[in-house]
């Protein structure tokens, strides 16, 4: 498919093609579902963010009393640079999906197909999340 023709195309139909990075494919399904000003918001991003590692750790039998001490643990620290926190979350991503013998590249595709089928309900169901 040309570069032409996949501009013509809806943005979510543009993320099913893995021509482009994942985060490049990411980008476009974002801002169908929650507006360009949602996707760049720092402030909804962190706590989405925050949401997902959550509930991934709850998902790996984690608990509050866990979440809330590691919570604790990270902010009496100093404050870490993005560029490289965002690599590090990745690492541990890897690390994750190795101990729990899950392909993170195949779970990363098949959320973004479960997400670019579902645009509506995530979008309402996105209404009703807090943000703190």
């Amino acid at each position: 498919m040309s570069e032409e023709e996949t501009k013509e195309l809806t943005p979510a139909a543009q993320a099913r093609i893995k021509r482009d990075s994942f985060q490049k494919r990411v980008y476009p399904w974002t801002v169908e579902t929650f507006g360009y000003a949602k996707t760049m918001d720092l402030k909804e991003r962190r706590q989405r963010v925050l949401e997902e590692a959550i509930e991934l750790h709850q998902a790996m039998g984690g608990t509050l009393d866990e979440a809330e001490k590691m919570s604790a643990y990270v902010h009496a620290r100093r404050i870490g640079e993005p560029k490289q926190e965002i690599g590090g979350l990745q690492v541990c991503i890897a690390a994750a999906g190795n101990a729990l013998g899950i392909d993170i590249d195949q779970a990363r595709e098949d959320e973004l197909l479960r997400c670019i089928d579902k645009v509506e309900v995530i979008r309402e169901k996105n209404k009703s999340k807090p943000t703190f």
